[in-house]
């Protein structure tokens, strides 16, 4: 747990923390085109896109910052969530089962964890314990560098 923190730290102070920042195209409720990973998933996901925005540092790489809700429905899995970039997840509220490269994880409301761009990602809804149905709420950052 310490690592995705101290993961989560390190991304945010390179992409915010930095006085050369320049940013770009800032909107605060983009439209979704046809270029949205998660339409494929309509139905068993709702994907809504909160914000956008580029970054780039003079002289160095450039990126693009986006930041989503997802809700999914009670036993629904994802055998490869699609992830444009490295992504910081937290977990709203329900509990979640990821495998990250092969590593199976459960987290819980108020956890975290990180996705490395490129890692396959998949998620699996368990149903509560004698709660009846789980549904999961995750707020994400996801850094694409372009």
């Amino acid at each position: 747990m310490k690592r995705p923190c101290r993961t989560l730290v390190v991304v945010g102070g390179l992409l915010f923390g930095c006085t050369g920042i320049v940013l770009a195209q800032e909107s605060q409720k983009p439209s979704i085109g046809g270029g949205d990973p998660y339409s494929r998933l309509a139905g068993r996901l709702q994907s809504e896109l909160r914000f956008v925005t580029d970054v780039a540092f003079p002289g160095g790489p450039s990126f693009q910052v986006k930041i989503y809700d997802w809700v999914m429905g009670p036993r629904q899995e994802f055998p490869e969530f699609p992830l444009e970039g490295l992504a910081t997840i937290e977990v709203k509220a329900g509990e979640v089962e990821t495998t990250i490269n092969g590593l199976t994880a459960v987290y819980h409301e108020g956890q975290y964890f990180v996705v490395p761009a490129g890692a396959r990602l998949t998620m699996k809804i368990r149903p509560e314990t004698g709660r009846g149905d789980n549904i999961v709420s995750l707020h994400a950052v996801v850094v694409i560098r372009r």
